[in-house]
């Protein structure tokens, strides 16, 4: 009994000490969301385009340039742009890959076989026919549907011969399905997954459709959907209801009057302050209202610096130093397209606010583009290879060094300025995918074993997430797991 009391001693022990550590966010986390939105790629003179469309092989391009110069031609005037032959800003888009094929291959996979029958007595004297199934590793055959499209898109100023933007975009298509092989149990059939695509038209279709959808987010910007937690002591929960509901003024309202017992609840308080003029600030943003976007951020930097000073060990308080960065970095994008609008009120969009749009793939670190001067593309890979280097965000003065060392390899500072641009963000996207499939394989991995229905799932996340196998190795030799056939 004197054990049973001192064990429930230990207990309660712990949980009086831990409960100040696990109550600022709590076990269950409250999630909010808020969209961060990203602004054109380019400006574009009086928010009018010509638009070029054209193919390096017009037999493949044949088919695929008339559907991507049809579908981007609507979807900029939706978009409010107006499309002009005597434009001042051209919009190339080269079609430099346009592949898909079918094929069925072979290899070796555990798969439970249809082994025969045999016959058993049950209890009552009768007999009953029985299935022989056996897991054996043998050669099955798979239907291979793949695909590639790649478009190389770049905005000029025709009058300045500047070129705005250059980008290679582009999506990948693989998905296969098991079709043939030795008899499974039960009956199982070998059938074509229903989402497959099995014709090379379709494969194409689909592809240019997604790259043209990503090179209109390129022209008119595009809302990037963000999550942030929130701190749940019981002092801010009326707050956090709002917030979730989106009533930020609301949530900052409640937050304001709530009583702070101590330190610990200050903080969380002057965080989610800050969460809430972040909100705030990118809502700002998407309407180009640019004075109060740069005021509410510097107000949120300010409520996460008091946060951080009055608990600099909470760890979920540094996510938001990152991200004030990119909010940052967006804003002065922002405020330049804003200036080379020439409007007389300097808070004001170019011309007017663009819509929201899918934002753009995740991109291979693999790639390159296509077509690039050897001077740009040598100093693309001291770049990609430096920025690969560094752990976290990428620091200012490394920033500057990479775009001082664009003089070493003859490339002008606007065209190493894009290299540096694009380059970061696909790291980022990376490194952001690399995030998701460890999460994805840690859902998966119960007790170290992971399943033969948790490893399809996981190549569908892998290709969802365009990872290639090196990366997927990488992220699992991290744990210690076996594969299971069940």
């Amino acid at each position: 009994m004197r054990y049973v009391r001192l064990i429930s001693l230990v207990f309660v022990t712990m949980l009086l000490f831990s409960a100040p550590l696990l109550s600022k966010f709590g076990v269950i986390k409250t999630n909010v969301k808020f969209a961060l939105y990203h602004p054109p790629a380019f400006h574009a003179q009086g928010r009018q385009i010509r638009l070029e469309v054209d193919s390096v092989d017009m037999r493949r391009g044949f088919m695929m340039v008339p559907r991507i110069q049809h579908f981007l031609e609507n979807g900029l005037e939706r978009q409010n742009f107006k499309l002009s032959p005597d434009a001042r800003t051209v919009l190339q888009c080269t079609l430099t890959d346009a592949t898909a094929s079918l094929e069925r291959v072979s290899r070796t996979e555990s798969v439970n076989v249809h082994m025969g029958e045999h016959t058993e007595k049950k209890k009552d004297g009768k007999t009953k026919q029985v299935e022989d199934c056996k897991n054996q590793t043998v050669p099955v055959i798979f239907l291979v549907s793949s695909g590639h499209l790649a478009l190389e898109v770049k905005a000029t100023d025709t009058q300045t011969q500047v070129l705005l933007m250059s980008r290679l975009v582009e999506r990948a298509y693989r998905q296969e399905s098991e079709v043939g092989g030795p008899p499974k149990c039960h009956g199982e059939a070998y059938v074509v997954a229903q989402n497959q695509w099995q014709d090379s038209d379709s494969i194409l279709q689909q592809l240019g459709d997604e790259v043209t959808a990503d090179t209109l987010s390129l022209a008119a910007g595009y809302d990037e959907p963000r999550e942030v937690l929130l701190a749940v002591d019981d002092e801010l929960k009326p707050g956090n209801a709002q917030a979730q509901a989106g009533d930020w003024q609301s949530a900052m309202d409640a937050w304001k009057n709530a009583s702070t017992p101590g330190p610990a609840v200050e903080a969380a308080r002057q965080y989610n302050l800050g969460v809430a003029t972040e909100a705030m600030a990118a809502a700002a943003m998407h309407n180009w209202q640019l004075d109060d976007a740069s005021s509410n951020l510097s107000q949120a930097r300010e409520y996460y610096a008091q946060a951080r000073k009055l608990d600099p060990n909470e760890k979920y308080f540094r996510d938001a130093e990152g991200r004030l960065k990119v909010d940052a970095q967006l804003l002065q994008q922002q405020e330049e397209q804003s200036s080379e609008g020439g409007s007389g009120n300097p808070g004001a969009a170019p011309n007017m606010p663009a819509p929201g749009a899918p934002p753009l793939p995740p991109v291979q670190l693999e790639s390159w583009p296509a077509g690039e001067p050897g001077a740009v593309h040598d100093y693309r890979v001291y770049v990609r290879t430096r920025l690969s280097a560094q752990p976290g965000q990428l620091p200012d003065s490394l920033r500057e060094e990479l775009l001082a060392g664009a003089g070493d390899y003859g490339v002008q500072q606007d065209v190493a300025l894009q290299v540096l641009d694009s380059e970061t963000q696909q790291l980022t996207l990376l490194r952001l995918n690399m995030a998701k499939y460890r999460e994805d394989f840690q859902a998966a991995d119960v007790g170290g074993v992971i399943t033969s229905e948790a490893r399809q799932m996981l190549r569908k996340r892998q290709q969802i997430l365009h990872l290639s196998d090196e990366q997927v190795k990488e992220i699992e030799s991290q744990f210690k797991f076996k594969e299971s056939d069940n």
